[in-house]
C-alpha cells in the first residue's frame, strides 16, 4: 500500500491551506497508517481488551431501576450517600462504586413455625407475613441492616411474636378462639419491634393450625362431647315449654268445659258443635252412611232442633258419652205396630 497515494484526496481536499500544514498533516497520517500496519496484532488486542472491558463494567456502570423499586449508592471514598435515593429509570455511575436496588412493594414470606402450649404440647402453625420497607429510608436500612433485612429483622421478629401469644392458649381454646385475634396481638408485637428498623410489616396471618394426631383427635371428642352436652340442655329447656303449653291447653280446656255444662246450652251453642262433629266424622277414613235432612243442614243424628229427642248430648261439651231419648234411631212403624 503506498500512503502518499491513499492520502493525496485528504491532503488536497483544502488547496487553500498553508503548504507546511498540508506537509505536517500528512506526515502524521503517514506515521499512523504506517504503525498501524505494522503493529495490527497489538491493535486488535487492545480493541478486544476495550471491548471486554466495556462488557465486563457495563452492569456496574449501567444501573436499571424497575417500578416500585429504590437504590442507594455506596462510594468507595465516602461509603454509603444517606442522602440521596435514587428513583426509577436508569443511572450511570463509576465502576468503582456499587449501586444497590430495593424492592418497595408488598412483599410476602410464608413460615411454619413451631410452638409449645400452655399445657407443654406441640403445635405447628403455618403463618404467612407481609411486610416492605419504609420509603425515602432505603440508605438508612442499606447502612445499618442491608438488602437481606427479611432474614434479619422481618422472620425472626414474627417467629417470636407467634410463639409468645400462642404460647398463652391450650389446644382447645386454640380451636375455638377466632384466628384475628391471635393476628392482631401478633401485628401490634412485630410492628412495636420493627418500628425503629425502617421496616413497616402490613399483617400477618395464621393461616393454619396442625396438632399432633392423639390430641387433635382428643380435642375434637371433647368438643363433640360439649356440643351433645348443649343440645340435650336444649332438648330440657323446649320439653319444659312443651310442659307449660300442655298444662295451659289443658286448663284452657276444663274452664271451656266448665262454662259449657254450667248451665243449658243455647242452641247456637249445639248448632256449632254438631258443624264441628259433622267435620270431624266427615275426616274419618271408615266407610259412613250419613242421612242428611235437619232442619239446619245436619245429619238427622245431629239435629239441635228435634223434637224427638234425635240431638245427641254426647257432643254437646265432648263431655262422655250419654244415651239418647226413647225412639231415637228405632222410629215405630206407621199404624203403631212393632217394627
Amino acid at each position: 500500500m503506498n500512503p502518499d497515494h491513499d492520502m493525496g484526496p485528504i491532503l488536497n481536499a483544502n488547496p487553500a491551506a498553508p503548504e507546511p500544514m498540508r506537509k505536517w498533516h500528512g506526515h502524521v497520517i503517514t506515521r499512523t497508517t504506517d504503525w498501524i500496519a505494522i503493529n495490527s496484532l497489538v491493535t486488535s488486542i487492545g480493541v478486544l481488551l476495550f471491548a471486554f472491558v466495556v462488557v465486563f463494567f457495563w452492569s456496574k456502570v449501567v444501573v436499571t431501576i424497575p417500578a416500585g423499586h429504590e437504590a442507594v449508592i455506596w462510594r468507595r471514598l465516602w461509603g454509603t450517600d444517606l442522602e440521596t435515593v435514587f428513583p426509577e429509570g436508569t443511572q450511570v455511575v463509576f465502576p468503582w462504586n456499587e449501586m444497590t436496588v430495593y424492592d418497595l412493594r408488598l412483599q410476602r414470606r410464608d413460615l411454619a413455625v413451631m410452638v409449645l402450649s400452655t399445657n407443654g404440647l406441640e403445635i405447628n402453625a403455618k403463618v404467612s407475613v407481609r411486610f416492605r420497607p419504609q420509603t425515602k429510608t432505603v440508605p438508612l436500612l442499606h447502612s445499618t441492616i442491608g438488602p437481606d433485612y427479611a432474614e434479619r429483622i422481618v422472620v425472626p421478629e414474627v417467629i417470636a411474636a407467634v410463639r409468645e401469644v400462642m404460647g398463652q392458649y391450650s389446644p382447645q381454646q386454640l380451636y375455638a378462639i377466632r384466628t384475628s385475634e391471635i393476628d392482631n396481638r401478633i401485628i401490634e408485637m412485630v410492628a412495636k419491634q420493627t418500628r425503629d428498623r425502617v421496616v413497616g410489616v402490613d399483617d400477618v396471618l395464621i393461616t393454619g393450625i396442625e396438632m399432633p394426631p392423639v390430641v387433635q383427635a382428643s380435642v375434637q371428642a371433647k368438643l363433640v362431647e360439649e356440643q351433645q352436652v348443649e343440645q340435650m340442655q336444649f332438648r330440657l329447656k323446649k320439653e319444659e315449654l312443651e310442659k307449660v303449653r300442655k298444662r295451659t291447653e289443658a286448663e284452657g280446656i276444663r274452664d271451656f268445659q266448665t262454662i259449657v255444662n254450667s248451665g243449658n246450652p243455647s242452641p247456637a251453642t249445639l248448632l256449632w258443635r254438631g258443624i264441628e262433629a259433622t267435620l270431624e266424622l266427615a275426616k274419618s277414613p271408615n266407610s259412613k252412611v250419613i242421612v242428611v235432612g235437619g232442619k239446619d243442614g245436619l245429619p238427622l243424628i245431629l239435629d239441635a232442633t228435634s223434637q224427638t229427642g234425635l240431638a245427641t248430648p254426647a257432643l254437646v261439651g265432648g263431655a262422655g258419652t250419654s244415651s239418647a231419648p226413647a225412639g231415637v234411631g228405632n222410629p215405630k212403624p206407621p199404624g203403631g205396630g212393632a217394627p
